[in-house]
């Protein structure tokens, strides 16, 4: 009777792991998408990553019931009772992705008519250090691989680096060209969310090393 239960706690356990995958796969594909909806001047896909946030959203609260259920049902311990504790707290740093990634679709749509008097170039390096740093967490959590989160460390610092150029540049260029401040304002915004999607994608290696190992580490 006991070995049916766990095996069925296990069954269950697997299927939540699934959909926490799921939810990893379409926060990736928003962070890429809204950031190329900015790039690429396209609205369309702006406004589609939008709507794809619902998916995420809902996600979250299903896998979020279950994962109350496991605890209050099953009594995990060890191993099992960290991994479905980091899959709480991962989806709510895939759901924040998600929010950003709105907020830049939204920048995007905002800023789609005005005229670019701003070069993207600083923003594209941001995004693919950023597309870099939550590809790599994602894929060291969903296989519970310590060693590859722990290769973030460092990488945030290079994000802030930029964040700050970002900030200074723009600055410069809305004091040399007032009519550049929407866009530049905008621009600055983004720089900004995608600071804080570097943040996150720190905030799961974090956890995946604590899942794994049952040490707490920080990746900064």
């Amino acid at each position: 009777m006991v070995r049916m239960a766990r095996t069925v706690f296990h069954q269950e356990l697997d299927k939540l792991k699934k959909e926490v995958s799921d939810m990893c796969s379409l926060a990736l594909d928003a962070v890429h998408l809204s950031v190329m909806s900015l790039l690429t001047q396209n609205p369309l896909m702006a406004k589609e990553t939008m709507r794809q946030d619902h998916e995420i959203d809902w996600l979250e609260l299903g896998i979020e019931n279950q994962c109350m259920e496991l605890l209050a049902l099953q009594q995990p311990v060890a191993k099992d009772l960290r991994d479905i504790v980091t899959i709480s707290k991962v989806i709510v740093d895939l759901d924040r992705l998600g929010d950003y990634s709105v907020n830049i679709c939204q920048v995007a749509l905002t800023i789609h008519p005005l005229k670019r008097v701003k070069p993207l170039g600083l923003i594209a390096v941001m995004h693919q250090k950023v597309d870099h740093m939550v590809r790599t967490a994602l894929k060291a959590f969903i296989e519970g691989d310590a060693k590859l989160a722990e290769s973030l460390e460092g990488l945030d610092d290079e994000v802030d680096k930029l964040f700050a150029k970002v900030i200074e540049e723009g600055i410069e260029t809305m004091k040399n060209d007032p009519s550049s401040i929407d866009f530049t304002a905008n621009l600055i915004l983004v720089s900004k969310y995608l600071e804080r999607m570097a943040d996150h994608a720190c905030n799961i290696a974090g956890r995946t090393i604590y899942m794994v190992t049952g040490k707490r580490k920080k990746i900064h």
